[in-house]
């Protein structure tokens, strides 16, 4: 099945190996320009998606960053099963790749705003020196993150589990905020034999992603008062690297980070 595979065809299933969940802009961007122009590149890797018959999803999202007075939508692509066995055919996948069969997933935003975390995190770790291991499936432990993900410089490696908080402000259980009871099983989990056991490392970093710099300050503000520790790093969906601690109020960058 691996020799109906064209270079771009294959790049295609490359991608979606590698961030699981894309939309069409990141295509026009990831994929090299060959073409006479941006529209003829844009056409041609429209008409590639298109060529996947039963092994790539799609499906709408709220394009919030371009929504105005009116609803912007992108569609956003994925890999079904049969899609993950033909990247295993061809090679591509090396036991990472996720499949979802579902048109239309109920949690494809939530899943997108990782793809939006782990895109200029490759970048910036290349830019700063740093090699970046990433990981998005199987993840299912004691704890159960959105993605773990290592930086690694010369002898040292750094480790992280990401959280996407996307849950309605306010949202309690017995007048508890709901975040705060997964990043409970975390600060137990810190350092432990059993995180030893499960992941091979015992220190970590939790990098929570929250929506509005007043969700940042608030969850700092809770945290504060029940797990006053570094392992916590709090940014927003605007400035995902610019970190925040419950120990203090300066933003800490990212690649500083575990030092």
């Amino acid at each position: 099945m691996d020799k109906m595979l064209t270079d771009h065809r294959r790049t295609i299933l490359e991608l979606l190996v590698e961030y699981a969940y894309l939309s069409r802009r990141d295509f026009y961007y990831l994929i090299e320009d060959t073409s006479p122009s941006q529209d003829s590149h844009e056409r041609k890797v429209r008409r590639v998606l298109q060529s996947f018959n039963g092994c790539v999803n799609r499906a709408p999202i709220i394009d919030f960053s371009r929504s105005k007075h009116f609803l912007t939508y992108q569609t956003i692509f994925w890999l079904t099963s049969r899609g993950l066995a033909l990247a295993q055919e061809a090679g591509i996948d090396n036991g990472e790749g996720k499949a979802n069969d579902e048109h239309s997933p109920r949690t494809l935003d939530h899943e997108y705003e990782i793809t939006k975390f782990h895109l200029p995190l490759k970048t910036l770790a290349r830019q700063n020196g740093y090699d970046l291991y990433w990981q998005q499936r199987d993840l299912k432990k004691t704890i159960f993150p959105d993605a773990l993900f290592a930086l690694g410089k010369g002898e040292q490696e750094f480790y992280y589990f990401l959280e996407i908080e996307k849950s309605k402000a306010g949202k309690y259980i017995d007048g508890e905020p709901q975040i705060l009871r997964k990043l409970s099983k975390y600060y137990s989990y810190y350092n432990s034999d059993l995180c030893e056991r499960e992941w091979k490392f015992r220190k970590f970093r939790v990098i929570v992603v929250v929506q509005t710099d007043a969700r940042r300050k608030n969850l700092l503000n809770h945290l504060r008062e029940s797990f006053n520790h570094p392992l916590f790093w709090i940014s927003t969906a605007q400035d995902r690297f610019s970190c925040f601690t419950p120990r203090h109020d300066e933003p800490t960058s990212l690649f500083e980070a575990g030092k």
